[in-house]
This record gives structure tokens, C-alpha cells and sequence, in this order.
């Protein structure tokens, strides 16, 4: 019962936290990435839609283009990453799906 009643106090006692650390064998954040980084690149020239997969967007093209994004509904906390790159200065416009917004704004 002694055991029991010792382990018990012990596992109240101890500070479980659940931090996943990449390069570190001490990460502190919940996410530690000690290194680089890669992520989807697509580059575009025209109208186009984001997708699930898309992560950094670049737009090329040398006329005016739109970007619509996907819904929000269900990726809370999804980023995209988005530059334009055209060569003449071309306008990019980002759209939203269903009338959604972007911090607030259409």
C-alpha cells in the first residue's frame, strides 16, 4: 500500500509537458525546430485557387491576377505565405471563399 500510495504522489508531483523538439534533446516551445525549415513552394501566372498543400505562393505573372483561398472552415490556424513577384508590378488581388475575411477584412 506504501508503494501504491508513494507512486501515486510521485506521478502528481511531476511536471508533464508535452514539447516535441527537432536538433534539441531540450526544446521550449511546443514545437523546437533547431535547423531548417522546408515547405511547399507554387509559383502561378494566372487566376488561381490555394489549395490544402500550398504553403508559400508566388505569383509571376505580368497582368493582373486573382488568388482566391480555400475556405477557412476547418483549418484553424492554417498560414499561406504569398509574394508578388511580377516583373511589371502586375496587381495581385487575394480573394476569399463564401464571403469569408482575412482579420476581419473582405
Amino acid at each position: 500500500m506504501r508503494k501504491l500510495l508513494a507512486t501515486v504522489f510521485l506521478l502528481a508531483c511531476v511536471d508533464l509537458q508535452a514539447q516535441v523538439g527537432i536538433g534539441t534533446t531540450s526544446p521550449n516551445s511546443t514545437l523546437d525546430v533547431r535547423g531548417s525549415l522546408s515547405t511547399a513552394v507554387t509559383s502561378f501566372t494566372g487566376n488561381t485557387t490555394a489549395i490544402a498543400t500550398d504553403n508559400f505562393l508566388v505569383f509571376t505573372g505580368t497582368s493582373a491576377a486573382t488568388l482566391t483561398l480555400p475556405t477557412a472552415a476547418g483549418i484553424t490556424g492554417r498560414e499561406y505565405w504569398i509574394k508578388n513577384a511580377s516583373s511589371n508590378s502586375s496587381t495581385l488581388t487575394i480573394a476569399t471563399t463564401s464571403s469569408q475575411t482575412v482579420d476581419g477584412l473582405s
